[in-house]
């Protein structure tokens, strides 16, 4: 299943694995194809991260969440 299917109408989940996917490349580099993060990528995963924590917020405040909430 893709992140953010399981809340579908929400956004702001779909990009979170690619952060992780990315910080583990950052702290674990390959020397044969190290690619170092740019200020513009940056400054894109501070947004992406922004909005997966509105993301939270909205499904915490919603009932169907049941006891999970």
């Amino acid at each position: 299943m893709t992140p953010g299917a399981q809340f579908p109408g929400v956004p702001g989940l779909k990009s979170l694995d690619r952060l992780r996917r990315r910080r583990n490349q950052a702290e674990y580099p390959d020397p044969a194809t190290y690619d170092p993060i740019t200020e513009d990528e940056a400054h894109d995963a501070i947004t992406t991260a922004l909005a997966a924590i509105d993301t939270a917020r909205t499904l915490t405040s919603r009932l169907e969440l049941g006891l999970f909430r």
